[in-house]
């Protein structure tokens, strides 16, 4: 008897709760009546200052300017957010190029990208790994010029279907470096971003996770 009495009472006193606190929630017509029946009942013999009343208003009406931006501004990041969604669940079965060097092959589905040049050089290698990290297959493309060089896998070398990582070398100012690289992916499915955060793509063949703001091209 005595628990249920307790929590009765808990529950009364949680209902009424969030009544206080909306009544104590005051808006810019409640601050104006709050300032005319100051100004009502002041003490003649000691006017209070106009300006300051003029401070007041002007401090609450910026704060309630604030307030309305800042929900203009949750408004758009929703409906941006939505709009990205609805752009990311469109690219569901199609192929995206993004940033990494993982891939997926499948016989009958060459491995494709591209490579990043920041400069011309006078040989560039693409090797392909296993995800085991064994060399499978190394293609030699030459002297490059600066900019975007693309490459394709027709599987030489593959122990069968998976993902495969891709590391391009070259010779730039006499130096052995390597290079970034972009592979193209097919989307599997769609993770829904949550609490302001982006849609994220499922990329086919366990690829993993990208972001969608990742994606440098769709086909």
């Amino acid at each position: 008897m005595t628990t249920i009495q307790s929590s009765t009472a808990t529950t009364a006193s949680q209902d009424s709760a969030p009544a206080v606190a909306s009544n104590q929630a005051l808006d810019q017509e409640d601050f104006l009546k709050l300032m005319i029946a100051q100004m009502k009942n002041q003490d003649p013999t000691k006017p209070l200052d106009g300006q300051e009343y003029l401070g007041q208003l002007a401090q609450f009406s910026t704060l309630n300017s604030i307030q309305e931006l800042q929900k203009s501004f949750e408004s758009l990041a929703q409906s941006l957010l939505s709009m990205q969604t609805a752009q990311a669940t469109g690219m569901v079965g199609k192929q995206v190029l993004v940033e990494g060097d993982r891939g997926y092959y499948a016989p009958g589905q060459p491995l494709q990208g591209e490579i990043s040049l920041p400069q011309s050089v006078s040989s560039l290698t693409v090797k392909i790994y296993s995800s085991s990290g064994q060399l499978v297959n190394t293609m030699n493309l030459g002297p490059q010029s600066a900019g975007q060089v693309g490459f394709g896998w027709d599987g030489s070398g593959a122990t069968g279907s998976g993902v495969y990582r891709v590391v391009a070398e070259g010779v730039m100012d006499g130096e052995a470096q390597q290079f970034s690289t972009q592979i193209w992916n097919q989307v599997q499915s769609v993770a829904v971003g949550q609490n302001g955060q982006g849609s994220s793509l499922s990329l086919a063949g366990g690829v993993g996770l990208v972001d969608m703001n990742s994606v440098r091209e769709i086909r």
